[in-house]
């Protein structure tokens, strides 16, 4: 999950916009370095949803 996140949580955070809302093939430069949200989102979506889930 670790890779799969790096991109996606990258953006998300920088944007503070929730995982859920990003879509795959977004980019944003980010310290000079173009990151995009792969085609995994859906799957580091769906982890985190197991996670909440589990804690809740």
């Amino acid at each position: 999950m670790l890779d799969d996140f790096l991109g996606s949580g990258r953006i998300s955070s920088i944007e503070s916009k929730p995982m859920e809302l990003l879509q795959e093939g977004e980019t944003k430069v980010i310290d000079r370095v173009r990151v995009s949200v792969n085609k995994s989102v859906d799957k580091c979506k769906n982890q985190l949803k197991f996670i909440a889930q589990q804690l809740w």
